[in-house]
């Protein structure tokens, strides 16, 4: 059964979203532009952002919102997916961008997970993941993880300073690509990676609204 792995060995976490058949940027620019931006009341990345809010093409979007220590993660979108966290995965209140907590991994066997569903089948849809994520220590850290077996998978991860986003196909690498290096602990980052099209050069990886110039080791097939 394919499932949804998602965010494991990092801290914290806060507004987790995955969007089909849209685009939140805009991919001939290299810059954020709000006015397509259903999240933001704000015209940059600031202090004062409101939580994202639910539209018809979310398929899954936690908020990471509650009260300090809970063990509860709700799916606020539509199709109100239930999620499961394992190990000591709890929201925290002494970290959040917005809203009155995020999601707290301690780096041992922490995640949160999700059943088998279409909502997750990209095929050939445009597709957007995005969150939030405030590293305390800088290492590798898998963010999102949805497969089948150890053979096929898709992956996000954050390895050597910089945002890799892949898919593994029969155990090889169908295509994957990643990002310049940033990063500085206790600092809130704004990840999305999105598809607008089939081919390498349609695939996006925007950090705080900024596209990056993407390297890639493996291209689309």
């Amino acid at each position: 059964t394919t499932k949804q792995y998602m965010f494991s060995d990092v801290s914290p976490i806060k507004d987790f979203r995955m969007l089909k058949v849209f685009t939140r940027e805009t991919p001939s620019s290299n810059t954020l532009f709000v006015d397509v931006l259903p999240d933001f009341s704000v015209d940059s990345y600031s202090s004062s952002m409101n939580l994202v809010t639910d539209d018809i093409y979310t398929k899954l979007l936690l908020h990471c919102n509650g009260s300090d220590g809970s063990i509860s993660f709700v799916d606020s979108s539509s199709s109100n997916h239930t999620i499961t966290g394992s190990g000591n995965a709890q929201m925290d209140s002494s970290y959040y961008k917005f809203g009155l907590s995020s999601a707290l991994f301690d780096g041992t066997g922490d995640y949160l997970t999700s059943g088998d569903s279409s909502d997750y089948y990209y095929s050939t849809d445009n597709f957007t993941i995005d969150f939030w994520v405030r590293f305390d220590a800088l290492g590798d850290y898998s963010l999102y993880h949805q497969r089948v077996d150890s053979s096929n998978y898709i992956s996000i991860y954050y390895l050597s300073n910089s945002i890799y986003f892949g898919v593994f196909t029969a155990g090889a690498w169908d295509f994957l690509c990643y990002t310049p290096t940033f990063g500085v602990v206790d600092t809130w980052y704004h990840v999305e990676i999105t598809r607008y099209g089939v081919t390498e050069n349609d695939v996006y990886i925007f950090i705080d609204g900024i596209s990056q110039a993407l390297t890639w080791p493996t291209y689309i097939s």
